[in-house]
Parts: structure tokens; C-alpha cells; sequence
């Protein structure tokens, strides 16, 4: 049996980890700002300018919150700027120091109620502290009730809350089904969550 609604009391956004996107540009007429959304003419494409590298001329854009693909050679503006530009190919996943790829997390839901509360209790923690099976210590953790209706990872997701006693952000550490005693099925997810700084 699902946990009951009147059980999940703390309502939260569920965020998730997305690739930051590289895009080429030439044909440049006026500087791109940061912080503005571009757009791509004929695609329709979105995304937001997370940094500028090269000149109005010529470069590329780091782009986040990206919403569908920019296509080669189609005209580039900001909607609320001056900076214009040609697309010089697709964007590709971006890849920062060390050529490791660099992220952002995007809201991939509206609230979506769960279960906060100490971790105390579970097995391997103690007053908001976490010991991994490796015998790492991690801390500023909470535990989280989660409906099996809501899609949660480790490392890829986020959760956002403005609940008081929980207020911030939480990058999730664990995730673990709960099975039904008959039938086999999740009722729901246990979380661990780490308070980000």
C-alpha cells in the first residue's frame, strides 16, 4: 500500500542534474551578455547564457537551461538584448577545468509532497551524521519519505524545499525501495539527503 497523502506533509521541488551545453557562434554582430536567453530563429531553441567566450564576432556560448536544439548556420539573439550571432554547428555537451563536463539542475517537477525528518535511527547514522559502507562520515543530512509515484536518483537529483526546520537545498545521496509485505510491489522511496552549502 502507498504511504497516504496525509502522511507526505512537506511539500518540496524535485530538481535534476543536466549537462551545461556548448554552442559555436560566428557571423557575430554585437556581444553576447551573460545571464540573457538567446534564441535560435528557426529552431525556436532556448537557453541561458552562462558565460561568453571569444568576441561579437566569433566564439561560444555556455548555455544552460536549454530547451530544444539549435541548428547550424540559423540567426542567434538575446530576447530581452542587443547580442546577435549565427549558430557555427549544434550545441554539444560542454566540458570545463580539466575537460570534465560542467552541470546545472533544472526543476524537473512541480511540488511533489514527502516525508522529511531526522536521520537518527536508520541504520549507520547517528545525529545527523551518515557513515557509508566505505566508512565515509557525511553530514547535514535529513531522511525523506518519497511517493514510488516520483522519480528520484542519486547524483542526478536535487530537492528544494521552503519547509521550516528543512528550508534549502539537498543533493541525494541514497535511495532505496520500500516493498509492500504482499505482492512485492515499492510503496514508496527512503531518502537520504544532504543539505548543500
Amino acid at each position: 500500500m502507498p504511504l497516504p497523502t496525509v502522511f507526505l506533509i512537506h511539500a518540496v521541488t524535485v530538481q535534476t542534474r543536466m549537462p551545461k551545453q556548448k554552442l559555436l557562434y560566428d557571423g557575430g554582430t554585437a556581444l553576447f551578455t551573460e545571464g540573457k536567453t538567446i534564441c535560435g530563429s528557426i529552431s525556436t531553441a532556448t537557453g541561458v547564457i552562462d558565460e561568453v567566450s571569444g568576441t561579437a564576432a566569433s566564439g561560444y556560448l555556455v548555455l544552460s537551461t536549454v530547451s530544444g536544439t539549435f541548428q547550424d548556420d540559423e540567426p542567434l539573439t538575446e530576447t530581452t538584448g542587443t547580442g546577435a550571432a549565427v549558430a557555427n554547428g549544434t550545441q554539444s555537451d560542454y566540458k570545463g577545468v580539466y575537460n570534465k563536463p560542467d552541470y546545472y539542475y533544472q526543476s524537473a517537477a512541480s511540488t511533489v509532497n514527502i516525508r522529511l525528518g531526522s536521520i537518527s535511527g536508520l541504520p549507520g547514522s547517528s545525529a545527523g551524521a551518515h557513515f557509508t559502507e566505505r566508512g565515509e562520515i557525511i553530514s547535514n543530512l535529513v531522511s525523506a519519505l518519497i511517493p514510488s509515484s516520483t522519480v528520484i536518483a542519486e547524483f542526478t537529483n536535487r530537492v528544494v524545499t521552503t519547509v521550516t526546520g528543512y528550508a534549502g537545498t539537498y543533493d541525494v545521496k541514497s535511495v532505496a525501495p520500500v516493498y509492500e509485505p504482499v505482492g512485492g510491489l515499492v510503496s514508496h522511496y527512503m531518502a537520504i539527503l544532504q543539505k548543500v552549502p
